[in-house]
């Protein structure tokens, strides 16, 4: 028991005597508790939740994904439960996202809200069961010549659901796009593994991933991989076959400059299709055609600019692979000013140099003064006309510089030509 009291203007409490346990005493009742036992909130981990489940949707809604492959590998559509189709859905959006090893992929899944999208636990997302779904994929069949595999069938099943869904506009025929992309392995259990050039200029083993993608809406619409060892021009015939066994109607296909030649001109050309490609500048009629064909910085030749540059193109008045008026020639500004003030800029130090040498003539040999001034100009000796006079004992140095052979350069510098097989297309 405490009693209230005042001391100096302030109210105190002090202790008076203890009265025992609540209740103990007569007419004192216990305090009001509740009648429900109050379970405290922990909040659970939190998922991955917004852009898996948009990847999730995409994948089952507009490319049937799950449904395809399980039709394809299983002969199945409407499998309950574990399936491919799932399963692989699940690692395809992985390694859109946060790519992972099959070892990891399991507890990445977990983190994400992949299993109730899918139906299945999340236990049921295991390494094993990863690679056990893509050996419904590819697999060790005797019967077919070593293996079986329904990754083109798949694929194609793929493109073909798309573009019903999402037809090309006016009917028109595809604009596909073809490139080579070496991507590097590591390991020794691929047969398709072989050293060959990538950009990093890295001496290890890859493959050569091929891949058709349509301009219309930037869906793939096939692939197939090579040894490491191809280059681009060698994959060639390998896309030769792919278009075929496709059955697509022709219509314009565009690759870079790698994978041109007389040769693989023709051979697209007789399936059909048109071809728009680069075409690399060693050949004596593309140099021709780059050097007398002028690009003028008209509106009606401008094709795009973008923050560090400008495209101007025009087609060129020629025939270039047997076929009249297909090339098309193009400059890029940028490169082209570039490429300008760095040989003026050489140029000039190299006038400096010369200009240094002709001062320390003296008691030097015609011959030492022609090895001093190679050494001075190296590939750019060309654009100076040179003349060494013996006067008296010693030599005299004039130059000047080769105005045709500069005029010669700056007609090819920044330019470069396509092949288009449509010669009724216009460069914009």
């Amino acid at each position: 028991e405490y009693e209230s009291y005042r001391e100096e203007g302030k109210v105190k409490t002090r202790f008076i005597r203890y009265l025992g346990k609540e209740s103990d005493e007569k007419n004192i009742p216990l305090p009001k508790k509740s009648a429900h036992v109050q379970t405290p909130l922990y909040p659970e981990q939190s998922k991955q939740a917004g852009d898996v489940t948009v990847f999730w949707n995409i994948a089952k809604t507009e490319l049937n994904m799950p449904t395809i492959i399980d039709s394809v590998c299983c002969g199945d559509d409407n499998i309950e439960g574990k399936s491919p189709g799932k399963i692989l859905t699940a690692w395809a959006i992985n390694k859109a996202l946060h790519p992972e090893s099959a070892t990891n992929l399991g507890d990445w899944v977990r983190t994400t809200v992949i299993p109730d999208l899918s139906g299945l636990p999340g236990d049921y997302f295991t390494d094993s069961a990863f690679y056990s779904a893509l050996d419904r994929v590819c697999y060790k069949d005797t019967t077919a010549d070593g293996f079986t595999d329904f990754s083109s069938l798949i694929c194609d099943e793929l493109y073909s659901f798309w573009r019903f869904n999402n037809p090309l506009l006016n009917e028109g025929t595809e604009i596909l796009a073809y490139d080579l992309t070496p991507v590097l392995i590591f390991g020794n259990g691929d047969n398709l593994g072989e050293k060959g050039y990538n950009s990093r200029h890295v001496n290890q083993k890859q493959i050569n991933l091929c891949v058709l993608v349509s301009k219309f809406d930037k869906v793939p619409v096939s692939y197939f991989l090579l040894p490491g060892n191809f280059n681009s021009m060698s994959s060639v015939k390998e896309l030769l076959v792919q278009m075929i066994e496709m059955s697509l109607e022709p219509g314009t296909l565009i690759w870079d400059r790698g994978n041109t030649s007389e040769e693989s001109i023709r051979d697209i050309e007789a399936l059909g299709w048109n071809l728009i490609c680069g075409v690399q500048k060693l050949s004596d009629e593309a140099i021709s055609l780059i050097r007398q064909t002028e690009v003028t910085l008209h509106v009606t030749n401008r094709v795009k600019s973008t923050k560090k540059s400008a495209i101007y193109a025009t087609r060129a008045n020629g025939r270039l692979f047997g076929r009249d008026n297909a090339g098309v020639v193009y400059v890029n500004i940028a490169k082209q000013m570039e490429t300008f003030d760095t040989r003026n800029a050489l140029l000039m130090e190299i006038d400096e140099d010369l200009t240094e040498l002709c001062d320390n003539l003296a008691g030097l040999k015609k011959q030492e003064i022609e090895s001093k001034i190679a050494e001075i100009a190296g590939e750019y000796l060309k654009f100076f006309k040179i003349y060494i006079k013996k006067e008296k004992t010693n030599y005299n140095l004039k130059w000047e510089y080769n105005e045709e052979e500069i005029f010669q350069s700056e007609a090819f510098d920044g330019k470069y030509i396509l092949y288009s097989s449509d010669t009724t297309l216009t460069c914009l």
